[in-house]
């Protein structure tokens, strides 16, 4: 779905720019919010408008690294627990388990 196709030229950088800066602003909200996957989501969004957007890309980067972060201390916290034998899969997200990316 195109919105707005009707505007050219000047018009349509003016738009362009207008919906980089709200996807920018969007994810600054949700980056304090500590939403990161939003926040990711919302930088793709504005970095398809415009590859060259430092915001865009620094943004991008923090919440990639925290997402991976969060995955990485998930991952030992559950390679300690079947080291030890202890049981926690009840802590793990449900979906993590059908994925297959921990087997119990």
């Amino acid at each position: 779905m195109v919105l707005f196709a009707g505007f050219e030229g000047d018009l349509d950088a003016e738009r362009k720019s207008l919906l980089v800066v709200g996807h920018l602003n969007l994810a600054l909200c949700h980056l304090k919010l500590q939403e990161y996957i939003e926040t990711r989501d919302q930088c793709d969004k504005a970095l398809k408008l415009n590859p060259d957007s430092e915001k865009g890309l620094f943004r991008r980067l923090v919440s990639k690294h925290v997402i991976c972060a969060c995955y990485e201390r998930l991952k030992t916290v559950f390679l300690w627990c079947r080291m030890l034998r202890v049981s926690y899969c009840y802590l793990l997200p449900s979906t993590y388990l059908r994925s297959g990316i921990y087997k119990v």
